[in-house]
């Protein structure tokens, strides 16, 4: 199955709530670290904004920024960046790299038997976005599907925190281009 590199979300009038959005339901799992983190920052809609997204390997932001650490001490030349290293090289210093939670929720309902689409749903990758938070902080977010489950799992990290387990350089990037 292969995934959308680009998709344009049209303007629409329609009242939505992250509470409601954005829960745990059949098909969706909200991490606590979202629920805490995110979603008592958001705040409902009465309409959504005409958006594209584009979702791009993160190897595409970090391969050519960064060779492979030549360690002794780990002869393999996979690299997986955790994500104080995808902070220091992504982190989104615009308002423009934020995804809109509106958007995010309406790209899940898009894909919520795990279709192709924008989100990455084959070979155990996520998708990776940037969302504002609780006192204005940036959080990584990732969007992951599992096929054997039938879905879709939200969970948010504090660039402050150390994740020690690190991230596919096949993930995808979800960044949004505003018109």
């Amino acid at each position: 199955m292969s995934h959308l590199v680009s998709l344009t979300i049209e303007p629409c009038v329609v009242s939505m709530s992250p509470t409601f959005e954005l829960q745990n339901r059949p098909g969706l799992i909200v991490h606590d670290s979202f629920s805490e983190r995110v979603l008592p920052s958001l705040r409902p809609v009465e309409s959504t904004a005409k958006c594209q997204y584009e979702a791009l390997p993160l190897r595409s932001w970090l391969g050519e920024l960064r060779p492979y650490p030549r360690l002794p001490q780990n002869p393999l030349p996979r690299y997986r960046p955790t994500s104080v290293e995808i902070y220091k090289d992504l982190y989104p210093r615009e308002q423009g790299m934020l995804v809109h939670w509106e958007h995010l929720a309406i790209l899940l309902s898009l894909q919520l038997a795990g279709q192709s689409g924008l989100l990455a749903t084959t070979d155990s990758l996520a998708t990776l976005c940037f969302m504002r938070g609780v006192a204005e902080e940036i959080f990584l977010i990732r969007v992951f599907w599992d096929p054997s489950k039938k879905t879709w799992f939200l969970r948010a990290w504090s660039f402050q925190e150390r994740v020690d387990r690190g991230w596919s350089r096949n993930n995808l990037l979800l960044l949004p281009f505003n018109f």
